[in-house]
């Protein structure tokens, strides 16, 4: 593209595609341009017109007071508009007429519509299906053998269909309706009745007062918030609230009558019970059955494997083979558990127990405690003095860590004062004795070692026959 200006005079705009240059004089008031596709000239707003030619035919374009009349005229579409009242439009499946605001129109291969003010006409479907409306006086729409005519929507509409035997009115719709048909009939009157009924199901409601569902297999009815009963091949209900329940499901069973008695059965095991709501229950699972009196002050609980029993918070009693505890809450306590067996008195302040190769005492718990076994052993004066050793080492503390030590047999061994201000650490590889900031010494399994005071004012460093002094830090 090549452009020559003179502007705002003269402007020439030449394309290498073919089309036709472009001149401007007083830009943009006057335009012209012609190639061997076709020519272009206008005197801008009043007029623009454009012809040229392409492989599916000639096409003309022409504006007129811009942008208010426009007429196109292509090979599959023609356009003429006279703006905001006139619409006129053609293409290959489709056409259009507007006459704002009183014709409007549309056609394509499956169906058409006009309106005409407040008349408007639709067909689909080579006449199948078809609306005719007067809004808001009349109205029709027809569908195959099926027919619905209003009038003064929503006030009142009827609706026909002979191939399905259907009759249908509406009045104020949705409040007013009736229907019925081969298979079905309804009827409603909202806000308070509604009914329905077909070859599957029906219902009916009385709102708020009364509904009722049925279906092959069962049905379900309702007067709330009173009674509830329901039928059906999985469950079944019957409700009469709050005084009766009765409700059953696959394997599972509830009954109750409020406030006396009431009963929860799953499966073939599963067994409970209660009296009074929850002064007595009962609960049974196989050969384990449990008993609770005001819970959580009562309760009982038999097993094959053991019993137990408690009075809350006074008495705990429990057997499960050779183990088992006596409590007599806060002054008694007695517990087996194997070989094992504990002494409580006045507990957590005394605390004793034993077996074949050790005892402990904890007086109070866990302040003061003493234990010894076969290969270990335990004392605690808490906060005074902390002890424990066993087969793989010990450790210990004195007045809440001040000073404590570690070891793990004949590997290491640390012991330590006020924290790290005295250290004396030993393992395999290394040891290290140091007294914070004034001396530090440690040495190694290869020999070596080193010394410095005062974290190196004076420090000596050996490494097998050779040794270094450092004094003042660096020299």
């Amino acid at each position: 593209m090549r452009t020559d200006v003179l502007w705002p005079l003269a402007s020439v705009r030449s394309k290498s595609s073919g089309e036709p240059p472009e001149p401007d004089t007083v830009f943009p008031l006057f335009v012209h341009g012609s190639s061997p596709a076709g020519v272009r000239w206008g005197l801008r707003p009043l007029f623009d017109i454009e012809s040229r030619t392409t492989d599916e035919g000639d096409i003309e374009d022409v504006d007129m007071l811009f942008p208010l009349v426009k007429w196109r005229s292509a090979p599959e579409v023609s356009r003429f508009e006279v703006r905001p009242i006139f619409f006129s439009l053609k293409e290959k499946d489709e056409s259009r007429l507007h006459v704002v605001p009183f014709w409007f129109s549309k056609e394509d291969e499956g169906s058409s519509w006009r309106s005409v003010l407040l008349a408007h006409f639709r067909r689909e479907e080579g006449g199948e299906v078809t609306d005719l409306h007067w809004w808001p006086f009349w109205g029709m729409h027809r569908e195959g053998s099926f027919r619905r005519d209003w009038t003064l929507f929503p006030f009142f509409s009827l609706a026909t269909d002979p191939e399905e035997d259907l009759l249908e009115w509406d009045a104020f719709a949705p409040l007013l309706h009736y229907g019925t048909s081969k298979e079905e009939t309804s009827f409603r009157a909202l806000p308070f009745w509604w009914h329905e009924s077909g070859p599957d199901a029906s219902r009916t409601f009385v709102l708020p007062f009364w509904w009722h569902e049925s279906w092959p297999d069962g049905s379900r009815t309702v007067v709330p918030p009173f009674w509830w009963r329901e039928t059906g091949p999985e469950a079944s209900a019957t409700v009469v609230f709050p005084f009766w329940w009765d409700i059953r499901k696959e394997d599972t069973e509830f009954r109750m009558v409020f406030p006396f008695w009431w009963a929860y059965d799953s499966g073939k095991d599963r067994r409970q019970r209660g009296y009074l709501t929850m002064l007595l229950a009962t609960d049974r699972r196989g050969k384990r059955s449990t008993t609770h009196v005001l819970p959580p002050l009562v309760e009982t609980d038999f097993g094959p494997k053991g019993w137990s029993a408690h009075l809350f918070p006074v008495l705990w009693l429990d057997r499960h083979g050779e183990d088992g505890y006596t409590h007599l809450w806060p002054l008694f306590g007695y517990r087996t558990r194997g070989t094992k067996t504990s002494v409580s008195t006045l507990y957590p302040f005394l605390e004793y127990g034993w077996d074949e190769d050790s005892w402990s005492l904890d007086l109070p718990l866990p302040l003061v405690e003493f234990g010894s076994g076969k290969d270990r052993w335990n004392a605690r004066v808490f906060p005074l003095f902390d002890a424990e050793e066993g087969p793989k080492g010990g450790e210990g503390s004195v007045l809440l860590y001040l000073a404590q030590w570690e070891s793990k047999g004949e590997e290491s061994s640390e012991f330590r004062v006020l924290w790290r201000l005295f250290e004396r650490t030993s393992t395999k590889e290394r040891s290290l004795t140091a007294l914070r900031p004034l001396f530090r010494f440690e040495t190694n399994s290869r020999g070596d070692s080193h010394w410095e005071v005062l974290f190196g004012l004076l420090a000596r460093t050996t490494e097998g026959d050779s040794s270094r002094w450092r004094f003042l830090w660096f020299l």
